[in-house]
């Protein structure tokens, strides 16, 4: 029998989309006869959706809950604007005075005792997944001790090439920098195999660690049909588009190059019939300089963020799903097009280029660069009949079922 050490930082019951991807690929490892032993740093329950139904068929015994330095309140969702300006704070402090590195620098002192003592009950594979990317430092010196395991590193996120470790404005000093840049370069010198989110990513790894490169893999995030069995699909009559998720700064700009379009398209003399509906943490007085901010007030409509639970609902009542990765962040996936395939629903896509842009549109989908002509190009599309719209429905390889595929494939017995 395969047996396998899953180090998660954050899994359930702790909320938010760093618990799901590890806790899914469990539950899918399992089921496939997989022994899986999972250590993760202790928390209780948290508002969201926390994905707990996914480890009923886990074994409890095996998933172990440790101790970690950092502050467990400063990791928790601020539930006013009095927390989130005392977890700014204190974040800003434990960074500066203790944590230099992130949040897990010193979480070794619980995990490391705990990993050697379930390897030496016969499990010879280690997955560990950042961030917090200094757990995969420490599943090295793991290897380094025990050179027989199979280590497998799971890059969610970019380490040293992202803003959460670039020197000054997050890593104070140019030590602290060059320290991170080590422990990454020996997490990658001990991997057996190192997956990546994105093929986007891995080659930008690649370019940085081209001796290691052969080592490195994708394995996409997901999505799980089984989050999926009670939604009913309810297209409303006309052609509107939802959005859900954050606004960042690069994304507006999306939004007003949207706005533009529609008014040139109405000044043209064909009326646009759809409205943008925007599940966000922005309100409209977000545009309120904006001199496109007559057509955004009529058609751009703005509700507040959804819980997850609610995200596949609020998805199935539109026919189109809009999609927007930064003008610098062409390489990402955001988390919500899994449901947006999963829901066979079709995609406008806003990016300068970039893997998830390549496969949208190799699957007849709307996609548009930071461009007002491509912009109003997928306008028009979108105010001819649905029947003229053929596009691919089926994204299977983005199936939970087939994703996890990969993972066993890289575990040795």
């Amino acid at each position: 029998m395969k047996k396998v050490l899953i180090i998660s930082y954050n899994f359930p019951p702790k909320s938010g989309i760093s618990s799901r991807r590890w806790v899914k690929l469990a539950k899918e490892l399992t089921r496939n006869g997989i022994e899986c032993h999972v250590i993760t740093r202790d928390g209780g329950q948290e508002k969201g959706v926390n994905w707990s139904k996914d480890m009923v068929e886990l074994d409890p015994f095996k998933i172990h809950r440790l101790k970690n330095p950092y502050p467990r309140f400063l990791e928790k969702p601020a539930t006013s604007f009095v927390v989130r300006i005392i977890k700014f704070i204190g974040i800003k402090f434990f960074r500066f005075a203790f944590f230099k590195i992130d949040s897990a620098q010193f979480f070794y002192k619980s995990l490391i005792p705990k990993a050697k003592e379930i390897i030496n009950t016969g499990v010879n594979n280690v997955i560990v997944t950042g961030p917090p990317h200094s757990v995969l430092f420490h599943a090295s010196v793991l290897k380094s001790e025990h050179p027989l395991i199979n280590l497998i590193l799971d890059y969610r996120d970019s380490w040293n090439d992202e803003a959460s470790y670039e020197y000054k404005t997050s890593l104070r000093s140019i030590s602290i920098k060059i320290k991170s840049i080590q422990m990454e370069d020996q997490a990658l010198s001990y991997a057996d195999k190192v997956f990546f989110v994105t093929d986007d990513m891995r080659k930008r790894a690649s370019n940085l660690y081209k001796e290691k490169a052969n080592k490195f893999e994708v394995l996409h995030n997901f999505f799980d049909l089984e989050d999926y069995d009670n939604i009913i699909s309810k297209e409303e009559p006309s052609n509107n588009v939802v959005y859900l998720g954050t606004l960042s700064s690069g994304r507006r700009k999306a939004l007003e190059l949207i706005a533009q379009a529609i008014g040139d398209f109405n000044l043209e003399g064909d009326a646009f019939n759809s409205k943008f509906h925007f599940y966000t943490n922005e309100t409209i007085d977000l545009f309120h300089t904006s001199p496109h901010k007559k057509i955004i007030k009529e058609y751009f409509v703005f509700h507040p963020i959804v819980d997850n639970i609610e995200v596949s609902k609020v998805i199935s009542g539109f026919r189109y799903c809009l999609s927007i990765n930064a003008p610098d962040y062409s390489h990402a996936f955001g988390t919500k097009i899994f449901d947006y395939l999963a829901l066979k629903k079709q995609v406008f896509h806003i990016s300068n280029g970039g893997e998830l842009y390549d496969i949208l549109e190799d699957g007849g989908h709307l996609i548009s660069p930071y461009n007002i002509k491509q912009i109003k190009v997928v306008l028009k599309k979108m105010n001819i009949s649905e029947s003229t719209h053929k596009f691919n429905k089926n994204f299977s390889q983005f199936d939970l079922k087939n994703q996890v595929k990969k993972v066993i494939n890289s575990l040795k017995i």
